[in-house]
């Protein structure tokens, strides 16, 4: 017997197997591989089938008719995608090893090398950039370039009307990330203009809400942070319905979500307030209490529940507070601020560490 009768044999027996796990009224009563014999029972009629018989049963048939119909229809879901990717990849190839290769280190040949591969995608840059290796071809060219494709890239994303739906995308989100990362002075007041136009939507979106929160965190004034923060500072029926939106993806993460959550917990329906209460109640997503907005939607929390979740809560601070000591040591305004906390909401317990 060669191996490939006996792959064929092993095809046969999974077939028969999934056959019974789809029909209960077929049972296989024997399998015998080695002989190439085959018994089965089929609604208590027993059949035969042999490796000189040609015949198959005609459950046997559908089942290998429905696995192939499923195969195609996946093929053919992702073949556009696929027949771009391989094309793509076909005439950048070694161009984008060379990049990869060599994006950590300064030289002027990956610079050159950057240069050519822009002079390559720049009529195709929005059709390829939702793509995998589209996306990541953009991020290391933008990486690698000199100044002056770097200008070039920035310019002809930002002034494009898609940029704004490009970072929603799981790709181009990456994108905008780079782009944060390599700011150029000149592009920064045109990225925030276009982050604030779309700021509605990308609160309440996984993949836009990220390239927000970096460029607030690593790139915006003081005055911008406060324009976009005060779209969230009063409450309305908006906020709520973000607030509902963030709870469903579980977009809790971020500078902007933290602020509507902690906007919209008094007003939350208790089903909705509860999921966010049980969420920030976990001792590993205390982790926020490290940032002022964090301590901000934990005193929230503290405002809106009950005695027994407060007196969890306050526990749960406290073990995080011993747990976090070499951190506390370097940061003396986070240790006096979950201070505040628990003197706040439960002056009947002392913390008893202190810093030294």
């Amino acid at each position: 017997m060669n191996l490939l009768t006996v792959q064929r044999d092993i095809y046969i027996k999974t077939d028969l197997r999934r056959m019974c796990l789809s029909n209960q009224n077929f049972q296989i009563v024997q399998i015998d591989v080695l002989n190439k014999n085959y018994k089965i029972n089929i609604w208590g009629k027993k059949r035969i089938i042999e490796e000189n018989q040609n015949e198959e049963p005609e459950e046997l048939q559908e089942v290998k008719v429905k696995a192939e119909n499923k195969k195609q229809k996946k093929i053919a879901k992702y073949q556009n995608k696929i027949s771009k990717d391989v094309d793509f990849i076909s005439f950048l190839k070694e161009d984008i090893r060379f990049l990869i290769q060599h994006r950590n280190q300064e030289n002027e040949q990956k610079q050159q090398k950057a240069e050519e591969v822009y002079s390559k995608i720049e009529g195709i840059l929005y059709q390829i950039a939702q793509t995998k290796i589209g996306g990541r071809t953009i991020q290391l060219v933008i990486k690698c370039a000199d100044q002056n494709v770097r200008k070039q890239i920035f310019s002809k994303l930002l002034n494009d009307k898609q940029f704004g739906e490009l970072l929603q995308s799981k790709y181009g989100h990456y994108i905008g990330i780079t782009m944060v990362r390599n700011i150029l002075p000149e592009f920064r007041n045109q990225f925030f203009e276009i982050l604030f136009k779309n700021v509605n939507h990308y609160v309440a979106q996984g993949d836009a809400i990220i390239v927000l929160d970096r460029f607030l965190t690593r790139e915006a004034t003081t005055q911008q942070i406060n324009k976009v923060k005060e779209l969230f500072y009063n409450h309305s029926e908006k906020i709520d319905n973000l607030a509902m939106k963030i709870i469903e993806k579980g977009i809790h993460n971020h500078l902007l979500s933290l602020q509507i959550l902690k906007v919209a917990l008094p007003k939350l329906v208790p089903e909705e307030r509860q999921k966010v209460i049980e969420y920030f109640q976990q001792l590993e997503n205390l982790d926020y209490l490290r940032h002022k907005d964090g301590i901000s939607i934990f005193c929230a929390i503290l405002n809106v529940t009950d005695e027994k979740e407060r007196k969890n809560f306050l526990k749960n601070i406290q073990t995080y507070m011993y747990q976090s000591q070499e951190h506390l040591h370097r940061n003396s305004q986070f240790y006096l601020s979950l201070q505040k906390v628990t003197f706040t909401y439960d002056d009947t317990k002392q913390v008893k560490r202190h810093i030294t």
